[in-house]
C-alpha cells in the first residue's frame, strides 16, 4: 500500500441529542472498568467528537474529487443501511479506484 498523504476523511458523527446520553453512559461504564486503567488518558474523549470513520482518501486531482462526489452521491443509503441490518456480509464488496484496501484484510475486501 501507498503511503501517500490522505485529504479527505469519510466518518459520520455519532453524538446527537438522542445518542449523547447512552454515549456518556457507554464511556462511564468503560470507565469503570478496571481494564480500562490501562488506557492512556489520550484514549478518553469527549461523546461530542465520537465517529464512526469509513475511510480516508487521497483526492489529490479535481477528477479524483469529482469521482468521490459521484460516487457518494449515487449511493442508496436506506438500502446500505437496511441491507447492514438485515445481515451484514450483504454489503457491497466493490473497489472504486479511490481508496487504498485496508492492510491485512482479505482480498476480497
Amino acid at each position: 500500500m501507498s503511503r501517500e498523504k490522505r485529504t479527505h476523511f469519510l466518518r459520520v458523527p455519532l453524538a446527537r441529542a438522542i445518542s449523547t446520553p447512552q454515549l456518556q453512559k457507554s464511556l462511564q461504564q468503560i470507565a469503570e472498568d478496571p481494564l480500562a486503567a490501562n488506557l492512556p488518558s489520550a484514549a478518553w474523549t469527549s461523546p461530542d467528537l465520537i465517529h464512526l470513520s469509513f475511510g480516508s482518501l487521497m483526492l489529490d486531482t479535481p477528477a479524483r474529487v469529482s469521482k468521490a462526489k459521484q460516487v457518494l452521491h449515487d449511493i442508496d443509503m436506506r438500502a446500505l443501511v437496511n441491507g447492514c441490518m438485515a445481515h451484514p456480509s450483504s454489503l457491497p464488496k466493490q473497489h472504486d479506484g479511490l481508496s487504498q484496501p485496508v492492510m491485512n484484510a482479505p482480498p476480497d475486501l
